[in-house]
């Protein structure tokens, strides 16, 4: 899904504060310059910092039930599966039926993004867990981004948003492999176009 450029120097001028954080996880540029929405990677990490906040600010309330957050679970991990079981039921063909060569071609630019997602997120969760040490700031996590939980930092509660936060990313982290397992083996789907 395309932004139209008007929109980001829009935001550019009227939140500059934003702008960056937008350009650099809500919206991506393509391979042809043009900017488009990233969805798929913007509903993995707001869901997930969502269902980690609700988890936090009721955890010393004994409020939270664990079937209260399988709808967050739900949309950060089992969303990725099945956008990509989407992609591959749209280019399934029947026994003797040829491809729609068009079709393939905008499902395939789908399913690059989706692996670009995949590695992003692969990336960023790494990432996240290298860079977490005994004097890490919220603010200092470049790839996945929890505002939230950076403003509940620096409101005075770091101390405890830190020893919340870093097993949550240490458990993101041992389902790494689970994660990468839904990446889309572009030249078994779209072998047409190989």
């Amino acid at each position: 899904m395309l932004v139209k450029p008007d929109v980001l120097q829009s935001l550019r001028r009227s939140a500059p504060e934003f702008a960056g954080l937008v350009e650099g996880q809500l919206v991506l540029r393509g391979d042809d310059g043009l900017p488009y929405l990233n969805y798929l990677q913007a509903t993995y990490t707001l869901n997930k910092e969502t269902a980690w906040l609700v988890e936090y600010m009721s955890g010393s309330l004994n409020v939270l039930r664990q079937d209260s957050l399988k709808a967050y679970d739900y949309i950060t991990t089992d969303y990725i599966a099945e956008h990509r079981r989407a992609i591959e039921k749209a280019v399934e063909t029947k026994p003797g039926k040829k491809a729609d060569p068009i079709l393939l071609a905008k499902y395939h630019s789908l399913a690059v993004y989706h692996n670009k997602v995949v590695d992003r997120l692969v990336r960023a969760i790494r990432n996240a867990n290298e860079t977490f040490g005994p004097d890490t700031n919220l603010d200092q996590l470049k790839d996945f981004r929890l505002a939230m939980f950076a403003a509940l930092g620096r409101a005075g509660q770091s101390d405890k948003v830190m020893g919340f936060v870093r097993p949550k990313f240490a458990g993101l982290a041992g389902g790494i492999e689970a994660l990468e397992s839904e990446k889309i083996p572009l030249k078994r789907v779209f072998a047409q176009l190989y």
